[in-house]
Order: C-alpha cells, then sequence, then structure tokens
C-alpha cells in the first residue's frame, strides 16, 4: 500500500475526514496513479521510438514526479478544506445554542416535576385531613349510637320502659291506659346429653348472657335461668310455662331448641317478655356455634380449641385459653375494640378497605383450632387465664 493510502486511511481512523471524503481521495488517487501510469507509457513508447533507453528512464521519472506533485497538492486542498470546517465559528456557536436549548429543557422539566410533586403533597395532605374528620365524627356517632343502643338494652334487661306521656298507676306503667307488663318471675331448667366425637353444639340466644365451659368429661350440660315478665305474678308465671325449651341432637349437631310465644299487649305495644341466661359445660374438643342478639358471650376452655364461630349483636365477647393454646382467629367489631393478649400472637396485615370498624386476623401457634368472632356493638377479648 502506498504512502498516500495510508495516509488517507489514518486521517478516516482520527477523524478528520469521513469515509464519503476519503473515498473522494482514494478515487482522485487511483485517478492520478492511472494517469501517470498512462503517461509514463506513452512517453515509453515514443522514447522506444525516438530515445534511447537512459532517455526513457528520465522520462518516466519525470512523469512520477510531475504525477505525484499533482496528488500532494490534491491532499493538501482537502486538508485545508477540513481545518476551515471543523474550526468553523458557525458549527461551535451552533453546537453552543444545542447545548443550552437541551439544558434549558432539562431544567424546565425539573421544575415541572416539582410543581407537580408539591401539588400531590398539598392534594395528600388535604385528603389526610378530609379523612381524619370523617373518622373522628364516625366514631363520635357510632359512640352515641352504642350508648343509646346499651341504655336501651339494659333498660329491656332489667323490665323498666321509660315511655313518653306515661304514668304510674299501682306500682305499674301505663301508656294511654294500656298496662306495661313489670312483674317478673325467675325459674331455671337443666339439659343433659351425652356427647358424642365431632360434636357441634348450637345456640341462639335473643337477650342474656351466655357463658360456655369445657371440661373432661362425656356429657352436654345446659342450664337456663329464664326471666318472664307479666301484667303479675301469675300473668308472668303464665308466659314462663309458655316457653318450650329442649336440647336435641340432630347427627353430629346438638341444638338448644327454644320456642318463645309471640304477646303483645291490647295490640299495642309488644312486649320484651324474657330474658335468659345460659351457662353450658361441654367436653372438650366441641365445636360453637353460638350467635347472640344482644348479651355478652364468655368461653372458658383448657389448650384444646375446635371450630368456633361465635357471633352477638350487642354485647361483649371474651374468649379465656390456657397458656399454650394454639389456633387461627378472625375477629371484627363494628363499633368496639379488638384485643388479642397470648403468648406467641401473630397478627396478619389485614386488608380494611372494604370494612367497617376494627378487623384483625392472625394465628397462635400452628393448631387446626380457629375462631371467628363478629361482633356488630361491643369488645372482643381473647386472653390467656
Amino acid at each position: 500500500m502506498s504512502e498516500e493510502r495510508e495516509l488517507i486511511l489514518q486521517m478516516v481512523a482520527e477523524g478528520k475526514v469521513t469515509p464519503a471524503e476519503a473515498d473522494k481521495l482514494l478515487q482522485a488517487l487511483d485517478e492520478s496513479e492511472r494517469e501517470a501510469s498512462s503517461n509514463a507509457a506513452e512517453q515509453a513508447q515514443r522514447a522506444e521510438e525516438t530515445h534511447s533507453v537512459k532517455n526513457l528512464t528520465a522520462i518516466i521519472n519525470g512523469a512520477v514526479g510531475d504525477s505525484l506533485k499533482a496528488l500532494e497538492g490534491t491532499l493538501r486542498g482537502l486538508e485545508i478544506d477540513l481545518n476551515r470546517r471543523l474550526n468553523d465559528p458557525a458549527r461551535e456557536q451552533l453546537l453552543g445554542r444545542i447545548e443550552e436549548k437541551i439544558r434549558r429543557s432539562a431544567e424546565r422539566a425539573v421544575e415541572r416535576a416539582q410543581q407537580a410533586d408539591e401539588r400531590a403533597r398539598r392534594i395528600a395532605e388535604r385528603a389526610e385531613e378530609r379523612a381524619r374528620e370523617h373518622v373522628r365524627r364516625a366514631e363520635e356517632t357510632a359512640r352515641r349510637l352504642e350508648q343509646r343502643v346499651r341504655n336501651r338494652t339494659g333498660h329491656l334487661a332489667a323490665g323498666v320502659l321509660h315511655l313518653r306521656e306515661g304514668e304510674l298507676e299501682g306500682g305499674r306503667i301505663v301508656k294511654f291506659g294500656v298496662c306495661i307488663d313489670k312483674v317478673s318471675v325467675a325459674q331455671t331448667k337443666q339439659f343433659t346429653l351425652l356427647a358424642g366425637p365431632n360434636d357441634r353444639f348450637h345456640l341462639e340466644n335473643r337477650v342474656g348472657n351466655v357463658r360456655v365451659e369445657f371440661y373432661r368429661g362425656d356429657q352436654i350440660e345446659v342450664t337456663v335461668r329464664g326471666l318472664f315478665w307479666g301484667e303479675d305474678e301469675a300473668d308472668a308465671t303464665r308466659r314462663a310455662g309458655a316457653f318450650h325449651m329442649e336440647l336435641v341432637r340432630q347427627g353430629s349437631d346438638v341444638i338448644m331448641a327454644v320456642a318463645r310465644p309471640a304477646i303483645t299487649a291490647t295490640g299495642v305495644v309488644s312486649i320484651k317478655e324474657s330474658r335468659l341466661e345460659y351457662t353450658v359445660r361441654l367436653p372438650h374438643g366441641t365445636d360453637l356455634d353460638i350467635r347472640c342478639k344482644a348479651g355478652d358471650l364468655a368461653v372458658v376452655g383448657e389448650q384444646q380449641v375446635g371450630q368456633w364461630h361465635l357471633a352477638t349483636k350487642v354485647g361483649d365477647v371474651e374468649v379465656k385459653l390456657a397458656p399454650g393454646a394454639e389456633f387461627a382467629y378472625d375477629l371484627s367489631t363494628t363499633v368496639g375494640e379488638v384485643q388479642v393478649a397470648m403468648a406467641g400472637d401473630q397478627p396478619a396485615e389485614a386488608d380494611t378497605t372494604a370494612r367497617k370498624g376494627v378487623y384483625r386476623t392472625g394465628r397462635v401457634g400452628e393448631g387446626s383450632g380457629r375462631f371467628e368472632i363478629t361482633v356488630k356493638t361491643g369488645n372482643v377479648r381473647i386472653v390467656s387465664q
């Protein structure tokens, strides 16, 4: 390869000329070489005809020298043109304007991002403030409702009805001339049934507390203490006798069945005529399905836990277990608190977006037992004995 070709390739590698410009240089070099060769051939032919060998050599050398001078002039012109383009002030100004435009665009983008972040922060603060205000109002409303329901439930349980435009006649509450029940009688009944494997105890109570105790035995024992109201003692006794209670078995389901008579005073006021308190003793391992409308629910057991479903609309639910009990739990209350005070408690992160009140799920140990406790108005507690 000739020195001129190496020079052109080196200029391309260093970025002094573009490949297109290098291609033009190589073409010009080829053309010069062809022209030099052609001139040399013609002169050699003429020299062969008219001159001696010595003169022919001189002619060839002269032709080659002329070609090289022409090529050198061409390369020098290209180099001058290339340097002029590289050092063109207009090009530097153009690059400077482009860099300034890019910098300003980046600064504006950063500024807009900061403004958007500030707006989002202000919106989030306002939303959080409104959410706190809604929660505060909801809690205040729930507390008033809870107090109102508890007061009303307490009045019903005590057999005292505070009525507007009412008056007392001979120790009885009268409204619009209609006597409202006040006298009550108490009765206690006991039921016993032989337990079986995989039993599930069912109980629904309207007004009154329920207490469940687990023990080491083979009998299902239910004690019911009832309060029955009437216009007088005879009427209250009659109403108590109208209640039918029975402990029945249907396969592995053991049901405490209660048939209540519907009594209305002179077609005007519907009377809440009874309150039933249950004490239930069950062998360990018995499953539970207990539901109350108004009243507290307490369960006392040891380490063995079955499948328990407990629910009350108005009242507290408390479960006491021996240390070392293992179970999973699913607890909720619409108005109230939820507490789990057991060693080894592992609460799970709950999704409360679609729930009202307090919801908690988790596990204590690795046992197969499970609680499902649902309360509308009241507290839920699971504690050690």
